[in-house]
């Protein structure tokens, strides 16, 4: 996985971001603190950086808030 912000990245990369995302979004409905989230979601997903990670609750969140 790319470690710099811009870095290109692989298929497989983008395979696991992806993956990371839906995984990310089932447990936002679960999980109080982002914290907690991030750390379930990294043990299935090693490959994917936490603050990859962070962003996608961040942005899940954003979203939540816009939409209600």
């Amino acid at each position: 996985m790319g470690k710099f912000i811009g870095e290109e990245i692989s298929e497989e990369d983008r395979d696991d971001l992806t993956e990371a995302a839906y995984m990310m979004q089932e447990i936002y409905q679960t999980e109080e603190t982002w914290y907690d989230a991030i750390h379930k979601v990294k043990e299935k997903c090693p490959k994917v950086m936490l603050w990859q990670l962070e962003g996608m609750w961040r942005a899940i969140d954003a979203y939540v808030d816009i939409n209600l």
